[in-house]
């Protein structure tokens, strides 16, 4: 069945439910810091032979050493980092599931990823195996907008697991999870703004499928689904857990979760696209 909490654990215990260790495992995640980039993501591995493209655990640069995002995901090998300064990248990626780190320098109101025109999700982290590889996926600092597709029209998860921390997800589209969706995966979202998305059915926000998901410190506000959850809707076989989640302003509903559990009351939302909290978009 689906669990939802917006609390400080997961069941007021202080344990952790069984089935629910991925993704706080991605949670409790590593607190090292490489220079220049958020403390929340991890370092880049020890480099190594790559096992399909670059070396294994490398770090390059967008654009002193690429022109484009996409060029670079395709040279990087397994673990690699990749680092994009301020500008607006007119592109979809494809990250896969070989654990890549996409780091935004300067944050979300510098670096812009603006998939406007292009078919299909503005950012999908998939496994091509049929089953995930178990490496932590990044993505950290960037707005991420235009998105348009079936599933996820921001980000797309597949079967992988991964992080997205201190991003803007806005004015994406899809027919289900207008700004993220998560299929059979593990995803951590914190620190968050997801805005102004739309689904044509279920989760305009985020919606979960067969998933683990786990919102921290994210405001969700403003999204738009045709049937049901405006804000986030998730299905009886996904785990959503939560701390510090504001939902607000999102129709029909602010969310929906199947197996009939009610909805929590929403905390109040910051100006949008706040992210510290400042009261200054950006």
């Amino acid at each position: 069945g689906t669990i939802v909490y917006w609390g400080t654990t997961p069941n007021g215990s202080g344990t952790t439910p069984s089935g629910v260790a991925n993704v706080m495992a991605i949670a409790a995640g590593d607190d090292a810091t490489l220079a220049l980039v958020p403390p929340s993501v991890a370092p880049p591995n020890t480099a190594g032979e790559s096992l399909g493209g670059g070396a294994v655990g490398a770090t390059v640069l967008v654009p002193e050493q690429y022109p484009t995002i996409g060029e670079a995901i395709a040279s990087a090998g397994e673990g690699s980092t990749i680092l994009v300064t301020a500008g607006v990248y007119r592109e979809r990626l494809d990250l896969g599931d070989r654990g890549l780190q996409l780091v935004a320098i300067g944050g979300a109101g510098e670096v812009v990823l603006d998939a406007r025109g292009q078919q299909g999700p503005a950012i999908s982290i998939a496994s091509v195996s049929g089953a995930s590889s178990g490496l932590v996926t990044r993505v950290s600092g960037f707005t991420i907008l235009g998105g348009d597709a079936a599933f996820g029209g921001g980000v797309l998860v597949d079967r992988a697991v991964v992080e997205i921390q201190e991003c803007v997800i806005r004015e994406n589209r899809a027919e289900i999870g207008g700004g993220v969706s998560v299929l059979f995966g593990d995803l951590l979202i914190e620190a968050c703004m997801i805005e102004s998305n739309l689904a044509e059915a279920f989760g305009g926000g985020v919606h979960a499928s067969a998933s683990s998901l786990m919102l921290l410190n994210t405001t969700i506000a403003e999204n738009l689904a045709g049937v049901a959850g405006g804000g986030v809707w998730s299905d009886e076989e996904s785990i959503v857990l939560g701390e510090g989640v504001s939902l607000c302003g999102n129709l029909p509903d602010e969310a929906a979760f199947e197996g009939d559990l009610p909805p929590e009351p929403p905390q109040a939302c910051p100006v949008l696209g706040d992210l510290d909290g400042d009261g200054v978009v950006g």
